[in-house]
């Protein structure tokens, strides 16, 4: 049997002035991914975790940085 996984996307809405660094936070951060972004501060994330917590918390510390104004999920799944 395959390891559980747990992905979702999200919507994020972004400060213009803090693209850069929210980018660059986001990107390094553990289990996320930025596969398409615009410069007018919107970019789609994508998170995969080993587990439905890590998940939560990835969002949850992505959602709490400085200049992201929104973070909605758009999908989840688990397996």
């Amino acid at each position: 049997m395959s390891e559980p996984f747990f992905i979702a996307s999200y919507i994020a809405h972004v400060r213009r002035e803090e693209l850069a660094n929210v980018k660059g936070i986001i990107e390094g951060t553990e289990f996320a991914e930025i596969p398409a972004m615009d410069e007018a501060g919107k970019l789609v994330v994508v998170i995969d975790a080993p587990t439905e917590g890590r998940l939560l918390d990835t969002a949850e510390e992505i959602r709490g940085v400085k200049g992201v104004l929104s973070f909605l999920p758009v999908y989840q799944h688990a397996e």
